[in-house]
């Protein structure tokens, strides 16, 4: 993403009428010039003939797509479905605040710049540890000498290296919750060294924000999961849109958790 270079996937999808389920084969992931429909249905037509020496209306009677491709689909002359995953990924992003929405003046109407600030606190925290190799060994160096009994992980936070998925983001929120103790004991331990200008960079109110954003980051995720797996999954998508209305509403000022929820994540 950030080089700015253009890929694009394709694969095929059976439905096996004896088991009663879906096999998926990857085709191929190329490096395109552009992602216009002549180039993308192009490559297209080109990888099916290469892959699986069938001409590409032998075998393929129906594409699935983003909303913002289907032209790809018209080209193929073929019915057009639209794939929602990106729907799930778009209402966790309203839920913290980086994607709003504007009126006809370009105003911002659901701001929520709080989780804004946030997003990029978690970003930079992160940044402490994946651009310095000292930081990262001192990182290792202060929990590998910590107590034994306190149990304390040796894991680093998983950057958000992808800028197109809440799932990167929430990957790093999560790795961040699961490694608090470890990170609290770092700050304090370099704040604490001669000549050092390191310091937190979360507060209390901060973890607090992140915990009721990795909760309701994890619903989004397993929606765009959901959609992504099967286009059954549209009575699913409603109901969790719903869901996430409200708690995109509550701001996560709510008086209790939005869901029943352990700190710092126990599973996986």
């Amino acid at each position: 993403m950030g080089n700015k270079s253009k890929y694009q996937a394709f694969g095929l999808q059976f439905t096996d009428a004896k088991f009663q389920c879906n096999h998926v084969v990857a085709l191929g992931f190329k490096k395109v010039r552009d992602s216009t429909t002549d180039t993308v249905s192009a490559l297209g037509e080109t990888l099916i003939k290469n892959r699986t020496n069938f001409n590409f209306h032998q075998i393929v009677s129906s594409s699935v797509q983003d909303a913002a491709a289907k032209s790809v689909a018209k080209a193929w002359d073929l019915e057009v479905a639209t794939c929602d995953m990106h729907d799930g990924d778009k209402v966790g992003a309203s839920a913290i605040g980086r994607l709003v929405r504007k009126d006809g003046r370009r105003n911002v109407v659901n701001p929520f710049p709080e989780g804004q600030e946030l997003e990029k606190k978690l970003n930079l925290q992160a940044k402490h540890f994946s651009s310095s190799g000292t930081n990262r060994q001192r990182y290792l160096d202060i929990i590998g000498s910590a107590d034994a009994r306190d149990s304390l992980p040796l894991n680093m936070i998983k950057q958000d290296l992808c800028g197109t998925r809440m799932s990167s983001f929430h990957g790093l929120v999560r790795s961040t919750l699961k490694i608090k103790k470890c990170l609290d004991l770092y700050f304090a331990t370099r704040k604490n060294e001669r000549n050092s200008t390191v310091s937190d960079f979360l507060d209390a109110d901060d973890w607090k924000l992140a915990l009721e954003m990795e909760a309701v980051l994890n619903i989004s995720k397993d929606l765009a999961c959901e959609l992504a797996c099967e286009m059954r999954a549209r009575i699913f998508s409603s109901h969790m849109r719903a869901t996430m209305r409200g708690a995109h509403i509550s701001k996560f000022y709510a008086p209790t958790p939005l869901l029943k929820y352990t700190y710092p994540p126990n599973n996986t």
